[in-house]
């Protein structure tokens, strides 16, 4: 947003001061005040977030996502560095078992956009750029980020009644 505008500008104006000028002093340490800022602001949001979803709730699912493969969508990089996944993910880890809610994680293959909600169907081939599809089973129009939310849903609640012993291999759980 207006951080982000905020520091290209800086960054840019800092580039442009003479080495060893004390403008190009002043301008790091303006630039350096920035970057703090735009970091404090991520940690707040993320501690702000983790927190409702912990205290709120029973059980969280999230999905193990390969980050790492995501960075290299030129067009996506800077929104997901800029996000701090993995910060949400190490908070959540351990504000679950701080205000005692299941955190549960679905492992990067388990197909949570590809199954239909409605029969379990699974759709072979899903394209990032499907936003909606329907199901060739039981011809069920789906939201891919609606029916993903749905399944997981369903995971949890399946992994909530299964047994301790009885979890299936690949999900992980903070707390069983």
């Amino acid at each position: 947003g207006s951080n982000l505008r905020r520091l290209r500008i800086r960054s840019w104006r800092h580039s442009r001061k003479e080495r060893g000028s004390r403008n190009r002093v002043q301008s790091a340490q303006r630039l350096s005040v920035l970057h703090a800022r735009i970091g404090a602001q991520r940690r707040d949001f993320w501690h702000k977030f983790t927190d409702n979803l912990c205290r709120e709730n029973q059980a969280v699912v999230i999905e193990d996502l390969n980050v790492q493969g995501m960075m290299q969508n030129d067009r996506l990089s800077r929104a997901i560095a800029d996000v701090g996944i993995s910060e949400g993910r190490r908070q959540l880890t351990y504000k679950a078992v701080l205000y005692d809610a299941h955190l549960i994680i679905a492992d990067r293959w388990y197909p949570s956009s590809k199954l239909c909600s409605v029969c379990g169907t699974k759709k072979e081939t899903l394209t990032l750029n499907e936003r909606q599809w329907q199901c060739e089973h039981c011809h069920t129009t789906h939201d891919r980020d609606l029916n993903a939310a749905i399944n997981l849903r369903n995971l949890a609640t399946n992994i909530a009644q299964a047994p301790p012993n009885e979890l299936p291999p690949l999900v992980w759980t903070a707390k069983w």
